[in-house]
């Protein structure tokens, strides 16, 4: 007759020999350079600012209007049409500028910048990076 005890060795031992003959090891799994992936990221980023770019983002008015018009879509009052897609393009571009900053680590390009500042810096930065499309 076969104790409790036994079968727990025998199960044991059992796994133990599959364990070491490879059966439980995960599958090979493709090493990727996070750094690789972060400048592609960083990249596609870049080309998203140069679509969206427009100097009065980056004033003091331009901040105002889309700060105006996130206030007025959240507390319930309709934006016309040039306000709503004035709001859209405002916040996929401050998103891609965010994007750039969180993948690449620099925050050299930012919102605070004039429009001057971020068309030099946004330059060098796509010409640093290979990107063809430059800021007018």
């Amino acid at each position: 007759m076969i104790h409790r005890y036994e079968i727990i060795t025998i199960v044991s031992i059992s796994l133990v020999y599959l364990l070491l003959a490879g059966c439980f090891t995960q599958p090979d799994i493709p090493k990727i350079n996070p750094k690789e992936i972060n400048i592609g990221v960083a990249k596609l980023c870049l080309k998203d600012i140069s679509k969206k770019y427009q100097s009065k983002y980056l004033t003091y008015k331009g901040h105002f209007d889309a700060w105006y018009f996130r206030w007025k879509s959240t507390h319930g009052y309709e934006l016309d049409k040039n306000d709503r897609n004035y709001l859209i393009d405002y916040n996929f571009f401050e998103e891609a500028v965010n994007c750039h900053i969180l993948s690449s680590g620099d925050d050299g390009l930012n919102m605070t910048l004039s429009s001057i500042e971020f068309k030099s810096i946004f330059n060098v930065v796509a010409k640093n990076y290979g990107i063809t499309e430059r800021l007018n």
